[in-house]
């Protein structure tokens, strides 16, 4: 019998729900894995499966593990393995394995604009490494920056057309809407499972929600890079008017999700993304959303006053955020001295106990000596300068650079709605990921940098192309 396309396509929605129900069922009872974990597993499991069909859904399996418990390591043999190592390098032999059949690759013409400051920057990090560490963590940096530049290159290669990239996006937004759930069962203390675990199997203790990631940081850092974009959509009228609401309703849980972490990057970050996507939106409205926007801003930091939680300490009487001062400065004062080639990717803690005595700062509030030699800079930008040196920190700003010209350059010639908004968003999205950068250690734990990159050549690609009717609206 020969079903028609919708019937067909609603038959395989549903036995890929069923799929996903009894995989989850069985990673938490056989295997004994934690609620959570066995949800993301299950759902990457899930994907995998549909690759036949799309290639594109093996990036859409990489995208959900990145968005959420990516750092769940696991032991073989005594070594330590990460689920999204696992998950990258097999979503990277099987797209290969599908490309190298293909034997065509089109990244389109403004590919070369990310790529070539990409391999420079490697290239100087790489050499960095070597001339300051051992053989074990250059080979171990070599083997992360390969993975990076593979998901770089391989990202707009599978993205063909614009269903391509609604199937992403939607990926992202359910992902990050399940674990926004999860954040707030966590802060309300909710213990009816699968809510009362956390990704490590034990009961959520504290206020401090980490919906599906690792540790708050990593939800904070993570919900605004899928929620600018997803308001960007909203704006450009790329989400059908069916499923307006879903999103808006995903948008304000995220939002209250990211709240919860207390984590003020996340907030930060969050705010100056929706000021970007304001400030280039084309819209009768803008002056009266920009308004909407700024009260918001002014209503948080007069609440977060009024009630004194972590939002509103800052440097002088916080010890996180003092903190980062005593590693800045020590940054800054390393690089003085090792301005070429710096010091290695893992030099910081052993060269910055070397510098306490030249540190100023609060010693009631924070002690240098029980920072120093412990964290890392807290920021990726003087952290690449530590480790790498002058010339890196250049080619990792000009990587930015273009992701942002990328950007901005799709959306001025797409005449696709959802590409623009992916365009427009994926800019602003961008300007999240920088102040999450600037504060936190964001480049080695996650690799949106490599993914928001490979969107913008995929956006660039797409709006050159001129397709023969327009894609339907989101969902």
């Amino acid at each position: 019998m020969i079903y028609p396309e919708n019937q067909f396509q609603n038959r395989r929605l549903l036995i890929s729900v069923a799929a996903y129900i009894v995989l989850s069922f069985l990673l938490t009872i056989l295997l004994r894995l934690p609620v959570s974990l066995s949800i993301i597993l299950a759902a990457q499991i899930v994907l995998f499966f549909l690759v036949s069909s799309r290639p594109v859904w093996a990036i859409a399996a990489l995208l959900a593990g990145q968005l959420t418990a990516s750092n769940y390591v696991f032991y073989a043999n005594s070594t330590q393995i990460s689920i999204r190592f696992v998950w990258t390098i097999f979503a990277v032999l099987l797209l290969i394995s599908i490309l190298v059949k293909e034997k065509r690759i089109n990244l389109g013409h403004r590919a070369k604009r990310v790529i070539i400051p990409s391999i420079i920057f490697f290239v100087f990090a790489i050499v960095a490494n070597i001339a300051s560490s051992d053989t074990t963590n250059t080979m171990e940096y070599v083997r992360l920056v390969t993975t990076w530049l593979v998901i770089l290159i391989l990202l707009p290669a599978v993205i063909k057309n614009a269903k391509d990239m609604k199937i992403l996006a939607i990926v992202a937004i359910i992902t990050c809407s399940i674990s926004a759930v999860f954040a707030l069962a966590q802060h309300f203390h909710f213990t009816i499972p699968p809510f009362s675990t956390t990704i490590v199997g034990t009961r959520f203790v504290g206020r401090r929600a980490i919906g599906l990631n690792d540790n708050p940081v990593d939800l904070s850092f993570t919900l605004p890079i899928i929620i600018i974009p997803a308001l960007s959509l909203l704006f450009h009228g790329a989400v059908n008017r069916t499923y307006k609401v879903r999103v808006i309703l995903s948008i304000l849980l995220m939002c209250a999700a990211i709240y919860f972490t207390f984590t003020r990057s996340g907030m930060y970050a969050l705010g100056a993304g929706a000021i970007a996507l304001l400030l280039f939106i084309r819209t009768k409205i803008k002056k009266e959303i920009f308004l909407a926007v700024l009260m918001v801003c002014v209503a948080f930091v007069t609440y977060t006053n009024i009630v004194g939680n972590r939002y509103s300490q800052g440097f002088s009487n916080e010890d996180s955020a003092a903190a980062r001062l005593v590693l800045w400065q020590a940054s800054l004062k390393i690089v003085h001295d090792y301005p070429v080639l710096g010091i290695g990717n893992r030099g910081f803690k052993n060269i910055s106990p070397n510098y306490i005595s030249t540190i100023q700062y609060d010693p009631t509030v924070v002690s240098a000596g029980d920072i120093l030699g412990v964290e890392e800079p807290h920021n990726d930008f003087l952290r690449v300068w530590v480790s790498f040196g002058t010339p890196a920190l250049i080619a990792f700003l000009w990587i930015f650079i273009s992701i942002i010209r990328n950007f901005l350059e799709s959306y001025r010639k797409s005449s696709t709605r959802l590409i623009k908004g992916i365009a427009l968003g994926g800019f602003a999205a961008l300007v999240t990921y920088i102040v999450s950068a600037a504060t936190h250690n964001v480049m080695d734990s996650v690799c949106f940098l490599w993914i928001l990159g490979g969107i913008s050549i995929a956006t660039c690609k797409l709006a050159e192309t001129k397709g023969p009717k327009p894609v339907k609206a989101l969902a």
